[in-house]
């Protein structure tokens, strides 16, 4: 298994190549997603453990991301372009509505540079948990906070 520390860094670094310059969700997965799921010990190859464009049925939209325990999806991922507006309330409503669909308590939704982390609760409520923002001093957390206001406190430094 990757180093985290290390992922994070070479992550941070590609972000303050890419950023503002418009890659794509396909890139931002391969280069800015797939190596943190790595690091945190998710075989983004074996099916057992990943599962790539989930779909509960086949007439579902497919999640980008279920990461599988006891062969039963236990949190969805949706990626966005790196850059994208993660605050966009159809975004939210995307990764949400899979999972009550699919009866998956925890969901992710991030640029691969911002983690916005929910979970689900039922009668489509969801409770935002965490927001996670690489930055070049380290990775931090975002922490809603009253009146719009967010707290910023450091994570990890990588």
């Amino acid at each position: 298994m990757p180093d985290l520390d290390a992922v994070l860094g070479t992550v941070r670094e590609r972000i303050e190549k890419w950023q503002g310059q418009g890659i794509g969700e396909q890139d931002t997965k391969a280069t800015l997603i797939v190596p943190v799921l790595r690091a945190l010990g998710w075989d983004t190859e074996d099916l057992e453990d990943v599962k790539l464009e989930y779909k509960r049925k086949p007439t579902d939209n497919p999640v980008d991301y279920a990461l599988v325990l006891l062969r039963e999806p236990r949190l969805f991922i949706e990626a966005k372009a790196l850059g994208a507006h993660l605050d966009d309330q159809r975004w939210r409503y995307q990764i949400l509505s899979y999972a009550t669909v699919a009866g998956v308590e925890w969901v992710a939704l991030t640029d691969g540079n911002e983690y916005e982390i929910f979970a689900t609760r039922s009668g489509n409520h969801a409770r935002m948990m965490a927001i996670w923002r690489r930055s070049s001093t380290g990775f931090h957390s975002l922490c809603p906070g009253t009146a719009g206001r967010s707290a910023r406190r450091p994570m990890a430094t990588a």
